[in-house]
């Protein structure tokens, strides 16, 4: 007798919660909340048919919601029904039947030399220039950058130890481990990189000392890289808004 919207509310504190990264739980969550349970909450678990399913993400496109979104919608519905199943409360997975138009990914074209030294040197007057050099020289992804700690660089072996991320969840910005093992990774400590990482450890304990007690990034090896001027994590969506407002200044 369930009906969707109180078996997804299950769903998110019993499986999810317990048996996922806290990241999963709270995108999860938000579809859920947005989506899932305003446009087919009414139904049954076992009222609830291909056509609903396809009348409801239809309606979704049309709303504008971009197809990446609505593809995610399904994926969140087909994993909470997977595990309706497994619990023999629906026989089948009705989620799994709907069609949506094919995704295709927009074609992204990388920068040339010419422009990423451009871009250099619109960026080295920024505070955040050496997390700018870490993305380019190793295709970091931003929360991976901002969520290094000074042990993960090992000036003595030249090598940068990519272990954790900087995400944004439930409102808090965490430390969290990488997915994977591919996501886990040594890279080596080349020159250019070596040279930033050095000159943002000197000015970091230069900011550290004048801010005193109102320094609350603490300190050591465990500390961020990269911080706020009073030690706090840098938000990724404020180093993307520097990189945006600099590619637009410089054009």
């Amino acid at each position: 007798q369930w009906k969707l919207s109180d078996y997804l509310e299950y769903w998110l504190e019993s499986v999810v919660r317990p048996k996922r990264r806290a990241t999963t739980y709270s995108r999860h969550k938000i579809v859920v909340r947005l989506h899932l349970q305003p446009g087919l909450g009414k139904y049954r678990l076992t009222d609830l048919s291909v056509p609903a399913v396809q009348t409801f993400l239809d309606q979704q496109l049309v709303s504008g919601q971009s197809a990446s979104n609505v593809r995610n919608m399904r994926k969140v519905l087909s994993a909470a029904l997977t595990q309706a199943q497994r619990q023999e409360l629906i026989f089948r997975n009705v989620a799994r039947l709907v069609e949506l138009t094919p995704h295709r990914a927009a074609q992204i074209r990388p920068w040339s030399a010419e422009e990423i030294d451009r871009f250099f040197d619109a960026a080295r007057p920024n505070a955040l220039y050496p997390a700018f050099v870490l993305l380019v020289l190793y295709g970091v992804r931003l929360g991976e950058v901002l969520g290094l700690r000074w042990c993960d660089v090992d000036f003595q072996e030249d090598v940068l130890l990519i272990r954790r991320q900087l995400q944004r969840i439930d409102g808090q910005l965490r430390l969290v481990d990488l997915k994977t093992d591919a996501g886990r990774r040594d890279e080596p400590l080349v020159l250019a990189a070596r040279t930033v990482l050095e000159t943002q450890r000197t000015r970091q304990h230069a900011v550290r000392t004048a801010a005193k007690a109102a320094w609350q990034g603490g300190g050591g090896e465990q500390e961020l890289v990269f911080t706020t001027r009073n030690g706090r994590p840098v938000d990724p969506r404020n180093l993307y808004r520097s990189f945006q407002r600099i590619c637009t200044q410089y054009g």
